[in-house]
């Protein structure tokens, strides 16, 4: 999980419910965008770890093969308050009675201890190459298999090619926010 508002990146291990009469079982990798993150103004900020541990709730839709289930789908959510929202691409595989799914979810997620990253230093200078390559290589990903998701999903690596777009202008309003908040906080 990388957030752009205090230059972090954390493990989450989720679990949850879902909401509908399940059709079959499949396991699923995914990869999307959050918006509604905050900053404290520390340079080792841990904020991440609250704004994203939940509770979360969403829903999925896919389309995929009965029987050996090899799917694809979108989803979205969002927390109680709306603040804490995303999307995401997903691929799923296992097995299906019904060639589509609909799913309603409702999540929580555990921040694995001493997993966060911090790409800015404590001027606010951020290290924006080790996080495109942190991102493009899919470092610490849940997904696993380094780079070859990136180059054989459509969905993951339109994704994570999207983040490269979204980094210059996040470090650039980071490190911005970063030095007027020090210069008038002084």
């Amino acid at each position: 999980m990388y957030n752009f508002a205090t230059m972090t990146r954390a493990k989450f291990i989720y679990y949850g419910t879902i909401g509908l009469a399940p059709s079959g079982a499949s396991g699923s990798i995914y990869a999307g965008d959050i918006s509604g993150f905050g900053w404290d103004n520390d340079f080792e900020s841990r904020q991440i770890i609250g704004d994203y541990s939940g509770p979360f709730e969403g829903f999925c839709f896919g389309v995929g093969t009965p029987v050996a289930h090899l799917g694809v789908g979108v989803g979205q959510f969002h927390d109680p308050s709306w603040k804490i929202r995303g999307h995401f691409n997903y691929y799923s595989i296992g097995f299906s009675l019904l060639p589509g799914e609909v799913v309603s979810f409702r999540t929580i997620y555990r921040y694995e201890e001493n997993s966060i990253e911090f790409y800015a230093d404590k001027f606010g200078n951020v290290n924006k190459d080790k996080l495109i390559s942190d991102i493009l290589t899919g470092r610490e990903s849940p997904i696993g298999l380094g780079i070859l998701p990136t180059l054989a999903l459509p969905g993951i690596s339109n994704r994570r090619a999207s983040q490269i777009g979204k980094i210059s202008i996040e470090v650039m309003k980071f490190e911005l926010y970063w030095k007027l908040h020090h210069i008038f906080s002084n």
